[in-house]
C-alpha cells in the first residue's frame, strides 16, 4: 500500500472500514499491506489509530485476531471479521462508553460476544490515556487463571476473561504493542496508565471502583438476589455496565431478564440465524411436514435440479424434496419456532442436547430455559389473541351498618384496578342475563404481590374481568370483592372460590359482610371446607387446578369443545402462564422465581394465574346456554306457563344440587 492510496480511504472512518474487504484471503492480504504501510509512516498510522478509535470495527477487522473454531478449521488463529450484527454491537457498546448507559448482550452461544466486549475495552486500554476497564464473571478462575504471555505464546486457561484480553493483545501488530505488566486479575498499560482489573461476581464487586467501562460475563449464571445487588452497585460505580449473557437456571425470574425486557439497558441480540458461519441453509418449519426457505441459493447449489420449484419465503410440502436435504418440518416445535439452519440441525444431534439446553444455550428464552408447565406454543398462540380491556375503571361502594351498598362502577384509565373484556350494559353492568365466578388469589397489601380477582363468564366461558391491587389489606380486599360480586349481579350471585392459604381474615371478613355465594371442595361439609387450599406435589391441589386450566385454555382453542374451556385476552396474565416451571429436585410445580426465593415470600408471582385457575375450577362442569327473555310476555293459566313454571323449578333445582352454600 502506497502513501496516496490509504490517503484515498482514509478521510473519513466510514470510508476506511468499508475498504477492508470481509472475504478471508482478500481480508488477510490488506491486513499485511496496511500494516507494511502504517510501520514506515508514524503520521499514517497516527491517523490510522485516530480513525480506528472512532470506528473501533476498524481495528477488528483490521488488527484483532481470534481463536479459531470448530466452525473454520483452516486456522487455530483466524482474524477478526465482523459480520453485520456484530458490527452493531460494537458500536452500540462504543456509545455506551463514551456516552454512558447499559448494554445487555443477549445471545446464543458462540457468537464471540465476550471477545467483542473485551476487544472493544482494549481498544480503549491501547488508545485512552489512563482508561480503566473492570472484568468480572461468576467465579474468580473465570476472570483469570494465572493467565500471561511466555515467548509468544498465552499461558492459562483459555475460558478465562484475561485469557482472551492476552490473546487478542499478542496476535495485534508488534509495533502496535504498548509496554505492559501483567499480575493475577490486572493488567497495566504502561505506556498511557490504562489499567483492566478483575473480580468474581460476589457481594462486593465493584465497590471501591471507578471505572468508565464494566463487563459482567455470564450475567444471569449469578444467582438472583446476588446479581441484582451488583445491578444497584454497578449504578454507582461506572458510567457503562454491559451484561454479556446467555439465558440461565433463573430464566424469567433473574434481573437479567428483567434487564431485557423493561428498557433498562440497550439490548443487543446475537443469535445463530444472524451469523453467516451459522445460518447457511437458512428455513423455517410454519407447520408440521411445511418448510419456508431463506437461504434457497445454499439448496440449489447442494442439490442442482431438485428446488427448481421452491421459491424464498413461500411454504411448500417438505415431500415435494424427499430425498435431499433431511429438513426437520415439525411446525418449529423443537425450536420454538425459531429458524433452522444446516449447522443448529448438525449441533442439535450432539449428545445431550434438551429442549431446555437448546432454549437457554442457542435461542435466548427465558421460559424455554426452565421446564415450563404451560406448553410455550400454547402461550404463543394464546398472545396472539391477546387484546386491549374495553373497559378500565374501578368500583365504588359504601359500608352501612355492616353492609355493602351503593355499588358503582366508574369507568377509568390505566391506573385503574377492574380490567373489562366486553361491554357493559346502559347501567354499566355485565349482562345480567349471564352466570359470573369470581376467583380470588390474595396477598398482604404491602406491595410485593398483587391481590387478583378473576371474573369468568359461564355462558362464555371467558375471563371478562381481572381486578389487580397491591395495597389492600386482606380486609379491605375482602370488602372490594364483595362490592365487585353486587356489581357483577347475573342470574344468580356470582360463585367466589379464594385460595385459603394464610387468609383467614379474607374468610372472616366476607362472614361479616354476608356473602354466602362460596365454593365448597365436593364432597366435603362443614365451614372448613369453602375456599380452596393449595397442596404441593404430584397429587397436590395446586398441581391438579393448574392441569385443569391448561386443558380448559386447550380446549378454549378447539371449535365446539365438548369439554370444560376457558378463553383469555390478557396480555399479563398470559405472560405470567410462561413463568410457570417444574421445580427441580422435587415434583411440583410454581413459578420460578420463588424457587430463589427461601423465605417464602410471595414477591412476584403468578397472582393472576392462580386466580383464573380457581375460577375454572369453580366453573368445572358448568356449560348453560345463554338464558334468553321471551319475546312476548306469557300468559297466566296456559300450558307456556305451567312450562315455564316448570323449567324454573329444574333451574331452582339444580341450584340446590351445586356445591354453592347460601
Amino acid at each position: 500500500m502506497r502513501a496516496c492510496e490509504f490517503k484515498k480511504i482514509a478521510g473519513t472512518p466510514e470510508s476506511l472500514y468499508d475498504a477492508v474487504p470481509k472475504t478471508f484471503e482478500r481480508n488477510l492480504i490488506f491486513r499485511k499491506d496496511l500494516h507494511m504501510y502504517l510501520m514506515q509512516d508514524t503520521a499514517a498510522r497516527t491517523d490510522f489509530l485516530a480513525l480506528a478509535f472512532l470506528d473501533p470495527r476498524i481495528f477488528f477487522d483490521t488488527c484483532l485476531w481470534c481463536p479459531g473454531t470448530e466452525m473454520w478449521a483452516k486456522s487455530r488463529n483466524m482474524p477478526f471479521i465482523l459480520h453485520a450484527k456484530q458490527e452493531t454491537a460494537v458500536m452500540t457498546i462504543k456509545n455506551a462508553i463514551d456516552h454512558g448507559g447499559d448494554v445487555a448482550v443477549n445471545k446464543s452461544r458462540k457468537q464471540g460476544a465476550t471477545f467483542l466486549i473485551c476487544g472493544t475495552g482494549l481498544i480503549y486500554w491501547l488508545l485512552v490515556q489512563g482508561f480503566q476497564f473492570l472484568l468480572g464473571s461468576r467465579v474468580e478462575k473465570l476472570v483469570d487463571t494465572s493467565s500471561e504471555i511466555i515467548n509468544g505464546i498465552v499461558a492459562g486457561q483459555e475460558k478465562s476473561l484475561f485469557y482472551k484480553i492476552l490473546y487478542m493483545l499478542n496476535t495485534i501488530p508488534d509495533y502496535l504493542k504498548p509496554k505492559f505488566r501483567k499480575s493475577h486479575l490486572f493488567l497495566q498499560n504502561m505506556d498511557n496508565g490504562s489499567s483492566m482489573a478483575g473480580e468474581a461476581t460476589d457481594i462486593g464487586f465493584g465497590l471501591g471502583s471507578r471505572a468508565p467501562f464494566i463487563m459482567v460475563d455470564e450475567f444471569a449464571a449469578i444467582e438472583p438476589k446476588l446479581a441484582d445487588t451488583i445491578i444497584r452497585n454497578l449504578s454507582d460505580v461506572g458510567a457503562c455496565c454491559v451484561f454479556n449473557s446467555t439465558q440461565g437456571y433463573w430464566a424469567g425470574a433473574h434481573p437479567y431478564d428483567y434487564l431485557i425486557s423493561s428498557g433498562r439497558a440497550t439490548v443487543v441480540n446475537l443469535w445463530y440465524w444472524d451469523n453467516p458461519m451459522q445460518n447457511e441453509g437458512l428455513y423455517n418449519t410454519p407447520a408440521e411436514g411445511k418448510i419456508v426457505i431463506t437461504d434457497l441459493d445454499y439448496y440449489k447449489r447442494t442439490y442442482p435440479g431438485k428446488f427448481d420449484h421452491v421459491e424464498v419465503g413461500v411454504p411448500f410440502d417438505v415431500q415435494t424434496v424427499a430425498g435431499t436435504y433431511p429438513f426437520v418440518a415439525d411446525g418449529g416445535v423443537s425450536v420454538y419456532g425459531a429458524p433452522r439452519s444446516v449447522w443448529i440441525d448438525e449441533d442439535f444431534k450432539r449428545p445431550g442436547r434438551t429442549l431446555r439446553g437448546i432454549a437457554q444455550n442457542m435461542l435466548g428464552l427465558a421460559a424455554g430455559a426452565r421446564d415450563s408447565f404451560f406448553d410455550l406454543s400454547l402461550v404463543d398462540t394464546l398472545k396472539e389473541q391477546a387484546i386491549e380491556p374495553e373497559v378500565r375503571g374501578d368500583i365504588h361502594y359504601d359500608i352501612v351498618e355492616g353492609e355493602i351498598q351503593d355499588v358503582t362502577f366508574t369507568p377509568g384509565g390505566t391506573n385503574s384496578l377492574l380490567s373489562w373484556w366486553g361491554s357493559l350494559d346502559p347501567n354499566r353492568r355485565p349482562n345480567q342475563r349471564h352466570r359470573y365466578v369470581v376467583g380470588c388469589d390474595i396477598s398482604r397489601g404491602t406491595g410485593s404481590s398483587n391481590s387478583v380477582a378473576a371474573i369468568l363468564d359461564v355462558n362464555q366461558r371467558e375471563i371478562v374481568g381481572l381486578l389487580v391491587t397491591a395495597h389492600h389489606r386482606i380486609e379491605q380486599f375482602a370488602e372490594l370483592v364483595v362490592a365487585l360480586c353486587e356489581w357483577i349481579g347475573g342470574t344468580e350471585p356470582p360463585l367466589l372460590i379464594w385460595e385459603k392459604n394464610g387468609a383467614s381474615e379474607f374468610r372472616a371478613r366476607i362472614d361479616e359482610l354476608g356473602y354466602y355465594s362460596r365454593w365448597k371442595k365436593p364432597g366435603k361439609f362443614g365451614d372448613e371446607a369453602e375456599g380452596w387450599l393449595s397442596t404441593s406435589g404430584p397429587n397436590g391441589t395446586k398441581m391438579s387446578m393448574l392441569n385443569q386450566l391448561d386443558s380448559a385454555l386447550h380446549e378454549g382453542l378447539r371449535p365446539n369443545s365438548q369439554f370444560d374451556t376457558v378463553k383469555l385476552r390478557d396480555l399479563n396474565t398470559i405472560n405470567e402462564l410462561s413463568m410457570y416451571v417444574f421445580f427441580d429436585g422435587r415434583i411440583d410445580v410454581g413459578m420460578i422465581s420463588t424457587q430463589m426465593d427461601t423465605s417464602g415470600a410471595k414477591a412476584a408471582h403468578g397472582d393472576r394465574v392462580i386466580a383464573v385457575g380457581l375460577a375454572v375450577l369453580a366453573a368445572a362442569g358448568e356449560t348453560p346456554g345463554q338464558y334468553r327473555e321471551p319475546t312476548t310476555p306469557i300468559a297466566s293459566n296456559t300450558f307456556a306457563a305451567r312450562m315455564e313454571a316448570v323449567r324454573l323449578a329444574e333451574q331452582a333445582n339444580a341450584r340446590e344440587k351445586r356445591i354453592w352454600v347460601f
